[in-house]
């Protein structure tokens, strides 16, 4: 958003009552509040997604298989990062 705009938005609150400006506040808070607990609520979803598929047996058994195939590589000398 450019300043031009933030400064219409200061001038409009500047308009407002006191209560409202502390209303208005309120629900900025509120919807800060909100938007970072279904962040950590995702981070913790994400994280047990991962922790899921670390354990899962057949996800091992892949991540073994493609370590097999690129072994050759590996052993080339090479570097892959």
């Amino acid at each position: 958003m450019n300043s031009i705009n933030l400064s219409q938005i200061e001038k409009n609150i500047n308009l407002l009552s006191r209560t409202d400006q502390l209303r208005l506040i309120e629900r900025i808070l509120r919807r800060w509040r909100q938007k970072d607990l279904k962040e950590s609520q995702f981070n913790r979803d994400f994280e047990q997604q991962l922790t899921a598929m670390a354990e899962d047996k057949e996800i091992q058994r892949e991540l073994q298989k493609n370590n097999r195939e690129f072994i050759v590589t590996e052993m080339d000398g090479l570097r892959t990062t």
